[in-house]
């Protein structure tokens, strides 16, 4: 059986998609040398049982919108597809033994680093699995607050030697991603679009007419 492609993974709520998270998948794509970053929306992540999340079909098709022209990213409904709750673990477990197996690197921002140890058999995710950390200026600096199991897995990405370059997929590190932050939250769109306000800088144009065109957010208006 040949090697398994090395492909980004890149979950959350996605309510909704914007030009952040497609600036922060594609930049870890280039820095990594991927071919392929999956956005993964969650149906029902464990750590946001409480709140309000639109529907799986509305997130679901402004992703589908939004990754239109962008060859190297692709929608997975993998965590749609499974009923219950969506643990980090299972999924990448999925990802490498499913129909078209692949070598998963997750893709987290730099404020998860001090909750990865809560996370469901993060061990055995540590151990099985790259991640890469998406380093932002707001995070806060890595240092004893961290698991000694995390800080332990750090690896600064790209090295300076080339020739010592760590090539993903192969599990066991935490690569560090230097990437351009783009300022934008899905909370501060959604507060746009319940105003009324311009959200074409903000998401891509064909996500923002079908926010407009399905009056998606306006419920969170101010009364």
């Amino acid at each position: 059986m040949g090697l398994r492609p090395v492909t980004g993974v890149l979950g959350g709520t996605f309510d909704p998609i914007h030009l952040g998270h497609l600036h922060v998948a594609e930049q870890a794509a280039a820095i990594l040398g991927l071919e392929t970053v999956l956005l993964m929306p969650s149906a029902r992540p464990p750590h946001k049982l409480t709140g309000h999340v639109t529907g799986n079909r509305h997130r679901l098709s402004m992703l589908r919108l939004a990754v239109d022209s962008r060859p190297v990213l692709t929608v997975s409904t993998l965590e749609y597809d499974r009923h219950g709750l969506s643990y980090t673990i299972d999924t990448l477990r999925s990802l490498r033994t499913g129909d078209r197996p692949v070598d998963p690197v997750f893709l987290i921002g730099g404020d998860v680093l001090a909750e990865l140890h809560t996370w469901k058999e993060y061990r055995s995710i540590l151990t099985e699995f790259d991640l890469a950390v998406i380093r932002r200026p707001e995070d806060p600096r890595d240092g004893d607050r961290l698991d000694p199991e995390v800080r332990r897995r750090l690896v600064d990405y790209p090295v300076a030697d080339p020739d010592l370059q760590p090539a993903p997929g192969r599990g066991g590190r935490i690569f560090r991603l230097e990437v351009d932050p783009v300022p934008i939250s899905s909370t501060a769109v959604r507060r746009a679009a319940a105003i009324g306000a311009p959200i074409h800088g903000l998401v891509p144009l064909s996500v923002a007419k079908y926010i407009q065109d399905h009056q998606l957010y306006r419920r969170e208006a101010p009364p």
